[in-house]
């Protein structure tokens, strides 16, 4: 019975972990928008790093996100640049 209730709490604990960390990818997706965006309509490197320059908070990109950038075909230029911008 006690292994079955531990169980039980670890399973929904890391369901509530999967969740929560889904609902973050989620939100720093949404930063990233306006690069997607740039890249969908075929803008410069130039252009998409002024972008990210202007963006008021970090990206925080996780590494699915970084990926479907690359595959988006984001420049890795401005894929570091996401990374290193703090304000």
């Amino acid at each position: 019975m006690k292994t079955t209730k531990a169980l039980v709490t670890g399973l929904v604990l890391c369901g509530a972990i999967l969740i929560g960390g889904t609902c973050l990818a989620l939100q720093s997706g949404s930063s990233a928008g306006s690069i997607r965006k740039l890249a969908q309509r075929g803008a410069s490197e130039h252009e998409m790093i002024a972008e990210v320059q202007r963006h008021e908070a970090p990206y925080a990109l996780s590494a699915e996100e970084v990926i479907a950038l690359h595959r988006e075909k984001v420049p890795d230029a401005v894929i570091i640049a996401m990374l290193k911008h703090k304000r």
